[in-house]
């Protein structure tokens, strides 16, 4: 979390000389640690309804007054939170997003990249060093395996997911005809929130979620809703990929792994794929050097974290031709992510 507000933090700054812009870059992780905490006191929860005094917050969440207000003055600072007079706070459109309620919240995600994911950061250096994951190095195990020994862990990244995922979803049915398929097979796609939006969307659309059994467990209950239309297989996509669809959907899959294992997910799918089939990719691209850009943030928590990460869009196109792909188009949408149609070659 500290890294990833980091850098947005520092992409904001109205600072223009090197000190200045140093220092920036080095409060940011303050900042970060302070959004943390106030998602883990949940102010925004008790700001929905309108403004209120520090006093009453501090009776809220059990605080210390002088401390809380310090804190919420430093958010305040950078547009998180709004201060009126006398010692009153407000939500703005960025800390409302950290309460549970709000219907766009990325609490979880906040609270998700503030645990295991800070820590980590603390190994960044030798990660560098060594080409391991920093993950790796803090927990003496991959962070999937972690997870699945921490069901806990893992509850909260699969939350965290799906709240990131809403405005992606919703900007991705915006900007791309889906409704040209009749069957869209999800691969890895989570708790099926982006298959969810797809079948809502396209009422004659028939989907697919492949997913582990656990993941499978908690998507059930949603899918089901759509009856014989969706379907639902407990399986790993480096041994299976169901046959017959028309779309093969890889959402935030390939940037969980490095190119070898990237290469085999993509390969495997080659491989079931009928010739007439679309392969759909959605991800963030690396834009060119020295441009800002969120996904080189995102790259450097994937390196840390699961020694995988973002791309290119040279590297997605060497990718998809090692895999017997050519990729057909690149769609843009309103957020970081675009979608990557392929056919095999």
């Amino acid at each position: 979390m500290r890294y990833v507000l980091l850098c947005l933090f520092c992409f904001s700054s109205l600072f223009s000389t090197g000190r200045e812009k140093l220092l920036d870059v080095v409060a940011g992780q303050w900042i970060a640690e302070g959004v943390y905490t106030a998602a883990k006191l949940d102010l925004s929860g008790y700001l929905l309804n309108g403004s209120k005094s520090v006093e009453h917050l501090a009776s809220l969440t059990n605080s210390d007054e002088d401390n809380l207000y310090r804190l919420l003055r430093m958010l305040a600072s950078v547009g998180i939170f709004e201060e009126g007079p006398p010692h009153n706070f407000s939500n703005t459109s960025a800390s409302a997003l950290l309460a549970a309620k709000h219907p766009e919240s990325l609490r979880s995600l906040v609270l998700f990249y503030s645990s295991e994911i800070s820590q980590c950061f603390d190994k960044l250096d030798k990660c560098v060093r060594k080409g391991k994951p920093a993950f790796d190095l803090t927990f003496q195990k991959p962070i999937f395996e972690y997870f699945r020994d921490h069901p806990s862990s893992a509850k909260l990244f699969n939350v965290a997911m799906t709240e990131k995922s809403q405005l992606v979803v919703t900007s991705c049915l915006e900007s791309y005809n889906f409704g040209k398929y009749a069957t869209v097979y999800d691969i890895g796609g989570g708790g099926g929130h982006f298959l969810t939006g797809l079948l809502q969307k396209y009422p004659r659309m028939r989907g697919l979620l492949l997913e582990t059994p656990e993941v499978i467990k908690e998507a059930k209950p949603k899918l089901e809703e759509f009856g014989q239309r969706c379907g639902m297989i407990a399986g790993d996509f480096f041994q299976t990929i169901p046959p017959d669809g028309k779309a093969y959907l890889l959402k935030s899959v390939l940037h969980d792994w490095d190119d070898e294992n990237a290469l085999k997910i993509l390969r495997k799918c080659h491989a079931t794929m009928r010739k007439d089939a679309d392969l759909l990719i959605i991800e963030p691209l690396i834009a060119p050097a020295n441009h800002k850009d969120y996904a080189k943030c995102m790259d450097v928590l994937m390196m840390a974290i699961t020694g995988s990460k973002e791309r290119s869009e040279a590297d997605f196109r060497y990718l998809l031709r090692q895999a017997g792909f050519k990729i057909d188009s690149i769609t843009r949408t309103e957020t970081e992510f675009v979608i990557i149609q392929a056919k095999k070659s």
